[in-house]
């Protein structure tokens, strides 16, 4: 009867978390999808079936690095939503790999309000976090669940109330010229936020013992 009813209670939990999941893009389709074809030498967009996470395909995005060594090479998606959506108190979720991790380094979630050029969230990080297994990426106002920086200096500071495109940036550094970069996505989708885990406190300083001072002999014990 107890396996029974934890059993009810997981199915349940599932129920619920899918109700309050809205997928605003499955990568089935190249639909709402664009890129830049002068961002860098070239780019190209596709949908493929190579071991999507949900439905019939994801999207893959190819890109060669131009050949400058002294700068970075970025490709970028940009993706249009159907209507705008509020993601305050919300959180959006991707499914992300590389089939290149050579190469991948750089990461960029930018969520841009309708008609604003510079965005409402902006989180980066060039520390290599994607990888050849699928992430699940998860960001929500000033806190990513793979280490994505938030950067709230490079925002326009206002609400992410009214979002209608979401670019994502994908860099590789400056010696690899020539090379190819090459990303799977799937599933943008947005779920309630969570509290983040709570930042350990700062390490207090630990107070150093005081000296030794040498000890007096007893005037009685004096010859």
């Amino acid at each position: 009867m107890y396996q029974r009813l934890l059993t009810f209670a997981l199915l349940l939990a599932t129920c619920l978390m899918a109700q309050d999941t809205l997928l605003l893009h499955s990568f089935d389709t190249m639909e709402r999808l664009s890129t830049d074809k002068d961002f860098t030498k070239q780019q190209n967009l596709s949908i493929v079936n190579e071991g999507q996470t949900e439905g019939a395909g994801c999207l893959r995005l190819d890109i060669t690095n131009n050949d400058n060594p002294k700068i970075n090479h970025y490709g970028m998606l940009r993706i249009h939503l159907a209507q705008p959506i509020d993601l305050e108190g919300k959180a959006l979720l991707l499914d992300v790999k590389t089939l290149t991790p050579d190469t991948a380094q750089g990461f960029y979630v930018r969520c841009h309000n309708k008609g604003s050029y510079k965005p409402s969230w902006s989180f980066l990080s060039w520390k290599s976090l994607l990888k050849k297994e699928w992430t699940t990426v998860r960001i929500q106002r000033g806190y990513s669940n793979i280490a994505l920086d938030w950067e709230p200096k490079f925002t326009d500071g206002s609400q992410a109330d009214h979002v209608t495109t979401i670019l994502l940036y994908f860099g590789s550094h400056s010696p690899h010229i020539n090379k190819q970069q090459a990303y799977l996505i799937d599933n943008l989708r947005v779920v309630p936020a969570i509290p983040p885990p709570a930042l350990p406190s700062p390490a207090q300083p630990v107070a150093k013992p005081a000296p030794k001072t040498a000890k007096k002999p007893s005037p009685a014990l004096l010859n």
